[in-house]
């Protein structure tokens, strides 16, 4: 909460998401930001499988929480 109050304090406004609980976060604490989907990538060959962590699942998960996005006003600038 208090860094997404931050980040729209200094003006920043391109954030990422890969959950709707992030999606409430951002509705909340900093409703004008453009915001990118995080989609999780499986490579094998990476080193460092941040996919494990980070993002969501780009067809069982995705198609969600772009829509709730949608609903909740969100200006969904793009998918990473």
């Amino acid at each position: 909460r208090k860094s997404l109050q931050s980040a729209d304090a200094a003006g920043i406004r391109m954030m990422t998401f890969d959950s709707v609980e992030e999606l409430i976060k951002m509705k909340k604490f900093h409703s004008n930001s453009e915001i990118i989907l995080r989609i999780a990538i499986d490579d094998p060959t990476a080193k460092y499988q941040l996919g494990k962590k980070f993002g969501c699942d780009p067809e069982k998960v995705a198609p969600q929480l772009l829509q709730d996005a949608i609903n909740l006003g969100m200006n969904v600038v793009g998918i990473a």
